[in-house]
């Protein structure tokens, strides 16, 4: 086993999975893979994302539970660092899951209004916190009212290409003039980030995501993707703010960050740099606004 798949046992070891189960996605994720950028119909594009998802669920054993009785969560550090954003704002969670992201927002930064949007959400409301989730489509979706601000967290790798004009469209119509738009992905240039690890875990950019990573993106990539859908004001979270040798509030426009993927030396040299630092300060976190009517 350790001859097909080389990175097996360190990526079983690091995520707490056996072998098999991790054999065993690939193999289901791999198939998804070639299946969903070949395939032109986008009703059957949508059955198959929902195909996908049910049986890596199944395999892994996971199971979405929002537990709103949580004191803390995973998300908070993120939440503090995006304090000056998110501060009294009506946000848009896509692609929510078990609604981390939006129970540390509850908690922190006293939003105005909250939503949780995800193909496997349970319809729920919890007034006190003004929020709510919402079983909807994440690729095309109107759900009647803007906000100030919408998030979308490790979502974008997994939508085919050819999906994703839509995507960015639903998003565009979901903000406030003015809204911003954060999207937190991986870089393709220290990927992959799904289960095709289990052929390469340096995150060096050796092999391409073959799983339910439909595409990573570099910055360059999305910048380019986000002006085509009509965003403007693109920037990111400075890299060194991400690891805590800056303040949160520190924000960078996104063309030094363009500037260092054209320098090969610089991007080689970030890859010798501790896994651990180098991942949390380099998978890209990049803003957007929707432009103000003219």
């Amino acid at each position: 086993m350790v001859a097909q798949y080389p990175s097996i046992e360190r990526f079983s070891h690091d995520v707490g999975l056996s072998a098999d189960i991790l054999v065993r996605s690939f193999a289901l994720e791999k198939a998804f893979h070639h299946d969903m950028r070949t395939e032109a119909d986008p009703a059957r594009r949508r059955v198959m994302y929902n195909e996908l998802y049910t049986r890596v669920f199944e395999i892994y054993g996971a199971e979405f539970r929002i537990n709103l009785e949580a004191e803390a969560g995973p998300k908070d550090a993120m939440v503090e660092m995006l304090r000056p954003e998110l501060q009294g704002r009506a946000i848009l969670d896509i692609g929510c899951g078990a609604g981390e992201f939006l129970l540390s927002c509850a908690r922190k930064v006293e939003p105005s209004r909250l939503l949780g949007i995800d193909v496997f959400a349970k319809d729920m409301d919890v007034g006190e916190r003004h929020l709510r989730f919402r079983r909807a489509d994440v690729i095309r979706f109107d759900l009647g009212e803007r906000f100030d601000v919408v998030v979308t967290d490790n979502v974008m790798e997994h939508i085919a290409p050819q999906d994703v004009e839509d995507h960015l469209a639903s998003i565009h119509n979901a903000l406030e003039p003015g809204g911003l738009l954060m999207i937190f992905t991986p870089n393709r240039h220290f990927g992959p980030w799904d289960v095709t690890r289990i052929l390469d875990d340096t995150y060096a950019g050796n092999v391409p995501a073959q799983g339910s990573h439909l595409h990573e993106y570099t910055h360059a990539e999305l910048a380019e993707t986000l002006t085509h859908a009509g965003f403007v004001d693109l920037h990111a979270i400075h890299p060194k703010a991400r690891i805590g040798l800056r303040p949160a509030q520190r924000r960078t426009g996104i063309e030094p960050l363009l500037r260092g993927e054209r320098q090969a030396a610089l991007m080689r040299r970030l890859k010798t740099v501790d896994k651990r630092f180098r991942l949390q300060a380099f998978e890209i976190a990049m803003f957007a606004r929707k432009a103000f009517a003219a």
